[in-house]
């Protein structure tokens, strides 16, 4: 089954047979051949971990991207920094995941914008942050690739090629994504590695479990998941919160 963590493996191990797996620091300009794998997080942490356990059984490290203003997870809850940190403990960088909605160009310029977020995530974790990219980046993001001075911009040059018409095996540096639950720049389990000396792998968690599921069903079981989670954050934070609608509610989202 497609985004299955069995598929995953096959994905990394198919890489790696061609191109080494490093990491984003790692990469300078004599770098030849590599590639670097990045994940944003957008809905779930729980998820993410999950597969940042995979990878680490795996032999894999790779970075993840957290938003500190996210509707769907708050990383500086007691729970999710905990699971972030745990990320960490497994070999994973962390990185910031800047959602542009809140920017104000009249305020700021986007280059504070973005330190004043990693900063922030920095404190929060009491871990160094210095990776950074763009949730759902303007194309004049991509076509002139933000440079900030101590910080690794993923969409930068070395990891990232801008183009509107591209041939796999052209680029100087492939990208592979698999947003929205689809390889819509190419379905990696379909590439010769072989061919390939520079690319970055970007998955986003969210969209891979045990099973595999297509889009529907993966939303369907990731939209239980989050409400389950929101019911125990009501059960263990309001003491009259009755039990028998706990278990009644839980029930119900657990087997339907």
């Amino acid at each position: 089954m497609s985004f299955s963590y069995n598929e995953y493996r096959q994905i990394v191990d198919r890489i790696s047979e061609h191109i080494p797996i490093v990491s984003f620091d790692s990469v300078n300009n004599s770098t030849e051949k590599y590639c670097v794998i990045r994940h944003d997080v957008e809905f779930s942490i729980e998820r993410a971990l999950q597969l940042a356990i995979v990878e680490y059984a795996h032999n894999i490290k790779s970075t993840y991207v957290f938003q500190i203003c996210n509707n769907n997870y708050n990383p500086f809850s007691h729970k999710n920094k905990s699971y972030i940190l745990e990320i960490a403990k497994l070999g994973h960088d962390i990185g910031v995941h800047v959602h542009l909605g809140n920017f104000n160009e009249s305020d700021q310029s986007i280059e504070q914008y973005i330190i004043k977020q990693a900063q922030l995530l920095s404190m929060a974790l009491d871990l160094p942050i210095n990776k950074f990219s763009l949730h759902r980046p303007l194309q004049k993001h991509i076509e002139t690739p933000l440079q900030i001075p101590g910080y690794i911009n993923m969409n930068a040059p070395e990891f990232f090629t801008f183009t509107k018409d591209f041939s796999i095996y052209d680029l100087p540096v492939l990208y592979l994504a698999d947003s929205n639950h689809d390889w819509k720049y190419g379905n990696p389990m379909d590439i010769n590695f072989n061919k390939i000396n520079k690319m970055q792998l970007n998955c986003h968690p969210f969209s891979w479990t045990e099973v595999g599921f297509d889009n529907w069903n993966n939303f369907g079981t990731l939209t239980k998941e989050k409400q389950i989670e929101a019911l125990k954050s009501i059960n263990e934070e309001i003491k009259t919160y009755p039990r028998e609608l706990y278990e009644k509610e839980r029930s119900i989202l657990v087997w339907g």
